[in-house]
């Protein structure tokens, strides 16, 4: 984020560090608002002049590196001025064109029910009732946001991309839960009450239906209980930088569960997005942004970080060499198990078990009190059947307590990857050590997950 040159400053830093970028997420593509100071994303889904004067061409030139880009949307059209720059010169307000058409969610009086998404101005939302309106924002969608020509419409008085250009790989598809329940008019005349949860399905619907044909990856945050029909990959919302159980980091164990356990495959946005102005509420250091990415390293599917609404005021992966080299390591153990995830991902997908699991998911359901099982399940996590991680979850600890998976959850023993000629009993409760760089993973010995660790482990060496 941050505009073109800050993207192309960035990706060097990452790079040169020896950092594997598979991607970028770019959420200010559209542009950034008054609001914050400038922090906070434009609702007007369209390439802007001011941050990215050179989008097509930034987009192209990050594919020639093998490196793709994903960016951002939502269900919201903000009523601010979008064009009272020089470089938004002559830019369409989506907010403008939808109204005057009719494809927006009303209120009482008539006119388009306008909520305070930004700060300092409003946002309407696109009403997906509305088969005219869900066939122009589907279009926006693929055109404008997925940068694909041969979705545009040619009537359209936004700009297409340029003749082979390069598509954008995919968005965060934001929001969807957050039409009122009462006082809002849908132009199918439902109730807002009933259409409530029924929106996060018609949302993934559309972006899975603008991104028919291509390879595109599009992540959502909003869901109900036909959503996995249509989106396959969800993240975990919007977590404080903080080491808190309630909505911080400490909080993902037990989210990764029972999302898992609802077919949900979930990632988080690394080190946080909530920034707090006031530092003892939370905030984002060097060492809580580590202890994420060691977390998300082996139990997400997608390895990605948020800047969060604090921007340069916290620490981000690139922005020293502590940090480039934590990012690096998680990086590698996160490429490592690279294979082993897609495996998961694909028995998921068919209906097989979480990717993401309890330690005790395969024994019976008298296996553990219920208080000891509710705490290894927000204090450690399986992936699959033969990886275990458990995380630092508090800060300055520089070990954790842990039970290696019992012999209900699979026969054999386990390894720590930094030392795997100690087995561990299945079973046993043991103290582990987790300095900063070398967080507690286990694996099942024998397996190839195991073997794919344990090398990497032994490439990366001791973090000191």
């Amino acid at each position: 984020m941050g505009g073109s040159a800050a993207v192309r400053r960035n990706v060097a830093a990452l790079r040169g560090a020896g950092v594997a970028v598979a991607a970028v997420w770019l959420q200010d593509w559209s542009g950034q608002s008054a609001d914050n100071g400038g922090g906070r994303v434009l609702f007007d889904w369209q390439p802007d002049g001011c941050l990215y004067p050179d989008w097509r061409g930034l987009v192209d030139e990050l594919a020639a590196a093998s490196i793709r880009v994903l960016t951002y949307a939502s269900p919201f059209l903000t009523t601010a001025a979008v064009d009272g720059q020089p470089c938004r010169a002559n830019r369409t307000s989506l907010y403008a064109y939808a109204r005057d058409r009719g494809y927006l969610v009303t209120g009482d009086d008539g006119a388009p029910l306008l909520a305070r998404e930004e700060v300092l101005s409003t946002a309407a939302t696109v009403d997906f009732t509305n088969p005219a309106a869900a066939a122009w924002f589907r279009g926006i969608l693929a055109c404008q946001v997925l940068g694909r020509r041969d979705a545009c419409d040619p009537a359209s008085p936004l700009p297409p991309p340029p003749p082979n250009a390069t598509a954008v790989a995919g968005f965060m598809a934001d929001f969807g839960e957050h039409l009122p329940l009462v006082g809002a008019h849908l132009h199918s005349g439902a109730d807002p009450l009933a259409y409530h949860n029924q929106m996060p399905d018609d949302w993934a619907r559309l972006t899975r239906s603008a991104a028919a044909g291509s390879d595109a990856l599009v992540f959502h945050r909003s869901g109900a209980p036909r959503t996995l029909e249509s989106a396959g990959l969800f993240w975990a919302g919007d977590q404080e930088q903080s080491w808190q159980k309630n909505d911080g980091f400490a909080s993902l164990p037990r989210t990764y569960v029972s999302s898992g356990l609802a077919g949900w495959t979930q990632h988080s946005d690394v080190g946080g997005m909530i920034f707090c102005e006031t530092a003892w509420l939370c905030e984002r250091t060097d060492e809580l942004l580590a202890r994420w990415l060691e977390l998300s390293a082996v139990v997400d599917p997608v390895l990605r970080s948020h800047p969060s609404n604090g921007d340069d005021r916290v620490p981000q992966p690139w922005s020293d060499g502590s940090n480039l080299a934590a990012t690096r390591r998680a990086v590698a153990i996160h490429v490592a198990l690279r294979g082993y995830k897609r495996a998961l991902l694909a028995a998921a997908a068919r209906g097989g078990p979480p990717v993401v699991r309890h330690a005790y998911h395969a024994c019976a359901t008298d296996a553990l009190p219920s208080d000891r099982f509710d705490a290894l399940g927000g204090a450690q996590l399986m992936l699959g059947d033969d990886v275990l991680v458990v995380p630092v979850l508090a800060a300055g600890a520089k070990t954790v307590n842990a039970t290696v998976p019992p012999p209900c959850a699979g026969p054999g023993a386990w390894v720590r990857v930094w030392d795997p000629e100690t087995p561990l009993a299945p079973g046993a409760a043991v103290e582990l050590p987790a300095p900063l760089g070398m967080p507690a993973i286990l694996a099942r010995n024998g397996t190839a997950a195991a073997a794919a660790l344990v090398a990497a482990a032994a490439a990366l060496g001791p973090a000191w």
